[in-house]
C-alpha cells in the first residue's frame, strides 16, 4: 500500500468498525494485486484518487451491476466524524 493509504488505514478500520452491522458491510480493495487493480480500473476509482472510498447498494438482483456513490478520496485525509456523517446521510 501506498504511504497515504497506510495513513488512512486505521481511520477505515475504525469507521468499518463502528457502522459495520446487517445493512452495511466494509470491504477493501488491494490495487498491489491483480483482481484488485482491475476491480479499481473497472469502477474509474484510479481516475478519482486514492485513498477512496464508495458505498454499494444492492438492489438484490445479483445480475444488476451496483453503482458507487462517492463517499470520499484523495488527500486530505478526512476524520472519522466527516466519513461518518457522509456515509449516514447517503443511507439516509
Amino acid at each position: 500500500m501506498c504511504g497515504t493509504c497506510q495513513e488512512f488505514a486505521p481511520t477505515y478500520k475504525a469507521l468499518a468498525t463502528e457502522l459495520a452491522g446487517p445493512n452495511l458491510k466494509f470491504g477493501a480493495v488491494n490495487i498491489d494485486e491483480t483482481a484488485g487493480m482491475n476491480l479499481a480500473q473497472q469502477e474509474k476509482i484510479l481516475d478519482e484518487g486514492i485513498p477512496n472510498i464508495k458505498l454499494y447498494g444492492g438492489s438484490g438482483d445479483p445480475r444488476a451491476q451496483p453503482q458507487g456513490v462517492f463517499v470520499y478520496t484523495d488527500e486530505p485525509l478526512p476524520e472519522i466524524k466527516l466519513l461518518r456523517e457522509r456515509v449516514q446521510e447517503i443511507m439516509g
